[in-house]
């Protein structure tokens, strides 16, 4: 019985080895680009993490990862194009981000099969962009895209508002939100 044991053990551990060896182990970029395609657009990623292994995560560990990456990639981007106010826009929008990862609070799908994007969930729980726009003056126009559009991508959202607040926001959130940070639970 006890060899028998060992011989389950050792199978499974060759199996477990084989995969790692054939590149079937997940890495942290993996999983970025599970929660978000735009991860594949971006140039500037740390290289790190194509290489660290992911471990199972739970979805909202994987959105908290992510706005966490954001941040940080946002965070060593030049800003030596932005005027004085657009760096100071900036800095306001990213330690907002920050808070609103760090405080793990995110949108719950309850209603739909997978992964389904709510701008506002029923809880009255924003996304990190509606969030932004909620804490920068624009709750207004948040609510009207949950009324709206709640289940769109946002770079689905069709909302003259949501141009106007990136205009207003002097286009600092542009970048954040070509990140598609509109994430949410399921």
């Amino acid at each position: 019985m006890g060899q028998l044991f060992r011989v389950v053990i050792i199978l499974f551990s060759s199996l477990s080895l084989l995969n790692i060896s054939k590149g079937q182990t997940k890495t942290v970029y993996d999983e970025l680009v599970y929660v978000n395609q735009e991860w594949k657009k971006q140039a500037d990623i740390d290289p790190s993490l194509k290489s660290k292994p992911a471990f199972s995560l739970s979805e909202k560990e994987l959105v908290r990862m992510h706005l966490k990456e954001v941040e940080a990639l946002l965070r060593k981007r030049s800003t030596e194009h932005l005027s004085i106010l657009q760096k100071k826009n900036r800095e306001y929008y990213l330690n907002v981000l920050h808070s609103y990862w760090e405080n793990g609070v995110f949108p719950i799908n309850t209603r739909h099969y997978g992964r389904q994007p709510y701008f506002i969930d029923e809880q009255g729980t924003y996304c990190a962009v509606g969030y932004l726009m909620k804490e920068s003056g624009a709750d207004d126009v948040a609510k009207d895209i949950n009324k709206t559009q709640n289940y769109n991508y946002l770079a689905d959202i069709d909302h003259p508002k949501l141009m106007n607040w990136v205009i207003k926001s002097r286009r600092t959130c542009k970048r954040f939100i070509s990140l598609g940070c509109m994430l949410q639970l399921h």
